[in-house]
């Protein structure tokens, strides 16, 4: 592998703050940068090494399911072009996928927006860029009437969420990660991004799965909104690698005292039985529709290796 290529994908690694959206956007420029670079010699040692990349990328963020499709696209743009025009052929699909995100992305804000009820109180978790667009296009049409967001800790990423709905003028409601689900019984909705949806589980910060329990105890829909390259199907989504590795205890604690673990996950998992919707571009998907949607991707066999 091309030693600028590993360098950045070790850098999209070690991003613990951006999401699955922006971390897509940077995949596409190192798999377009890859296929400027390569030296293989023919066009099955290229797709070997495009393949390569992909599995990588795919490593650096198990969580994040457009990396996965963005891999799966270029693969497969690999494979049906013609001898001589297949680094061309990657690197247009590369961009084009990068650039679908964003109007992907837009639609299922849209939808969104549409499907919270009039002057909805909303719950929310972390800091999903879509949730934050599509409670501000909500706030903009006037269907929303105040947000409840939990810290997100340990890097309280849900506290600089609500800073910046404070500043566009949207009621915001800052509470602790522990207090949140006790609130979801007086909210219309619990609203939340997702960086895999599989045909099983979502995956999202961790804190998650606590506000969907909550949420069914108290009759309260969640609401999952996410662009349709966040959809993985089974073939490809491993449960245990989505969730990941614990991340450093000093994010939580600054000081560990001997004796002391520190368990510091980022991830967890939602039962699917538990959303009420996934709101992607195409408009609203039950639990039904997101399996059916999911194992609908073909995958490329070189990702299933």
């Amino acid at each position: 592998m091309d030693s600028e290529v590993a360098f950045r994908i070790g850098a999209l690694a070690d991003d613990h703050l951006n999401g699955a959206t922006e971390l897509a956007a940077r995949a596409a420029d190192i798999v377009t940068l890859a296929a400027q670079v390569s030296r293989a010699p023919g066009a099955s040692q290229f797709l070997a090494d495009l393949a390569e990349v992909g599995r990588f990328l795919a490593a650096a963020q198990p969580a994040m399911a457009p990396l996965v499709r963005l891999a799966n696209t270029a693969l497969w743009a690999a494979d049906r072009a013609p001898v001589g025009e297949k680094r061309a052929a990657v690197e247009q699909a590369a961009q084009a996928f990068a650039a679908g995100l964003t109007t992907s992305a837009a639609l299922a804000v849209a939808g969104a927006a549409a499907a919270l009820p009039a002057h909805a109180v909303v719950v929310t978790h972390s800091a999903s860029s879509v949730v934050e667009a599509t409670l501000r296009h909500a706030h903009a049409q006037g269907r929303l009437s105040r947000v409840v967001a939990s810290e997100a800790r340990p890097l309280a990423e849900g506290a600089a969420l609500a800073r910046r709905l404070a500043a566009a003028g949207i009621p915001v409601t800052l509470v602790t990660d522990a207090l949140a689900p006790s609130l979801v019984g007086a909210a219309d909705v619990v609203l939340v991004g997702a960086d895999t949806v599989a045909p099983s589980h979502v995956v999202n910060k961790a804190g998650t799965y606590p506000l969907a329990l909550a949420a069914r105890e108290c009759g309260t829909p969640l609401m999952v909104v996410a662009s349709g390259e966040k959809l993985l199907p089974t073939a490809v989504f491993d449960a245990g690698a989505a969730v990941g590795e614990a991340r450093d205890p000093a994010e939580m604690l600054g000081h560990i005292p001997p004796g002391m673990m520190v368990l510091n996950r980022q991830f967890d998992l939602t039962p699917l039985d538990l959303v009420a919707w996934v709101v992607t571009e195409t408009g609203p998907l039950t639990r039904d529709g997101v399996i059916a949607a999911c194992e609908a991707i073909v995958v490329h066999p070189a990702l299933l290796g």
